[in-house]
């Protein structure tokens, strides 16, 4: 059943812990996004358990319609200052949470890019990040902040990765179910499974 599953191939980049080339740890959510999505995992992040700074990178949440640039202002209300050292976000819609954050954290905390400016992104984050930091990145496919874990700064966390393959296994149950109820429980799971996970990487 283990050998099995560590074989089993699923989509990348759906609520994946890796791990920065200097050792910090990397949530990695950027296969889809939306405004119930990203405040979920956001809340989870916060709540994960480090003992040094986190990151948040954020892309555009696509395909929101004329409701787009309220609902990206929308998640400052999701980010806490305390919890979250500086905030990058990436995508032309993501200026709208920007523009609302600006009053909530400090001069110089906030950053913004263009699509096109991923590697200035990963430059500037690069310069900040230690070992024992976190980094959490969400955003829909079609800004592709998987660059971000592909221009030679992250690598996969292999002792997470049966974690994750479990964890999206009973998670999909529960969205097969597709009821109100099941989602419920699905973002109440997630944020178990990812403020715990160090507890799971070596019972596995």
């Amino acid at each position: 059943m283990v050998k099995a599953l560590e074989h089993f191939d699923l989509t990348r980049n759906r609520t994946e812990w890796v791990k920065a080339s200097n050792g910090a740890d990397v949530l990695s959510d950027v296969y889809n996004s939306n405004p119930t999505a990203c405040a979920e995992v956001l809340k989870a992040f916060q709540n994960a358990e480090t003992t040094g700074r986190r990151y948040a990178v954020l892309g555009d949440m696509l395909e929101l319609g004329e409701q787009g640039p309220k609902m990206h202002a929308g998640l400052a209300d999701k980010i806490d200052p305390k919890k979250v050292d500086e905030v990058f976000l990436c995508g032309p819609l993501m200026k709208n949470l920007a523009e609302a954050l600006t009053d909530k954290f400090d001069q110089g905390k906030i950053h913004h890019y263009a699509t096109g400016e991923k590697e200035q992104l990963v430059s500037d984050l690069k310069e900040r990040l230690r070992s024992e930091d976190m980094v959490m990145l969400k955003g829909s496919h079609g800004i592709h902040l998987e660059d971000v874990c592909g221009r030679g700064s992250f690598h996969f966390k292999k002792e997470s990765c049966l974690f994750i393959v479990r964890h999206r296994i009973f998670l999909m149950h529960l969205i097969c179910a597709n009821t109100e109820h099941d989602s419920v429980v699905l973002c109440r799971w997630l944020h178990f499974f990812v403020r715990h996970r160090r507890n799971y990487f070596f019972e596995i």
